[in-house]
């Protein structure tokens, strides 16, 4: 995982794509994206069907890349209510300007 800054924004790039059929192979980027969802799920702007599918989300370094794996389920709950326009169930590294199409 590596710092990204975007403007005036900093972010962080992850070094393995996170979540369904992706790497998964390096526990600090798994557990970063797990971290993000346990604080999502009591963040007051997260919508309350979220909160509860990201609730199960707990901070292992660990997922299974299926469908049955919470971080999955997580990931793809914030897909569909962002519009993404990929609904894949996962977290990919960002590469040239982190759009997704036209977004």
């Amino acid at each position: 995982m590596k710092p990204y800054i975007y403007g005036p924004k900093f972010m962080w790039n992850l070094d393995c794509s996170v979540g369904k059929g992706a790497g998964n192979n390096i526990i600090s980027d798994v557990s970063f994206i797990q971290w993000y969802y346990t604080l999502a799920a009591g963040f007051h702007l997260t919508e309350e069907t979220n909160k509860a599918i990201y609730r199960k989300v707990q901070v292992t370094g660990m997922c299974s890349g299926k469908d049955s794996d919470p971080l999955v389920a997580a990931i793809i709950a914030q897909q569909r209510s962002m519009n993404h326009p990929q609904i894949d169930g996962r977290a990919s590294v960002v590469t040239g300007t982190g759009k997704v199409g036209a977004n």
